[in-house]
């Protein structure tokens, strides 16, 4: 094998030498003992959110035809069993936001100076 340095010679290089060489491992040896998790994509929405653009598409529909639609458009499985309760969290998130909302546009009392 040659190395740079001392007797190198270019011309010697060449991509059959390259192609003799064994293939690059993508891990140190040192990390062997260390468990590396594979890369996980992230989606880019959260699943409520996808069940929220689902619902605004489609409107009120059967639980079974939200997932088929979910699975088709978005790539993401909601079992249908679990569409009630997704329902009722996306409820709650519009409640919630509407009494934030109300509780933001009143105006502060005015403290009371005292005599």
């Amino acid at each position: 094998m040659v190395f740079f340095g001392e007797g190198f010679d270019p011309d010697e290089f060449s991509p059959t030498l390259a192609a003799n060489l064994p293939p690059l491992k993508t891990y140190h040896p040192a990390c062997r003992y260390i468990k590396i998790q594979p890369t996980i994509w992230r989606m880019l929405m959260k699943p409520m959110e996808l069940f929220r653009n689902a619902v605004a598409e489609i409107g009120d529909v059967s639980a079974a035809e939200l997932s088929a639609h979910l699975e088709k458009k978005h790539g993401v499985k909601i079992e249908p069993a679990f569409i009630p309760l997704f329902k009722a969290t996306l409820r709650d998130f519009e409640k919630t936001n509407k009494l934030r909302q109300e509780a933001k546009s009143i105006p502060p009392k005015e403290p009371t100076q005292a005599m």
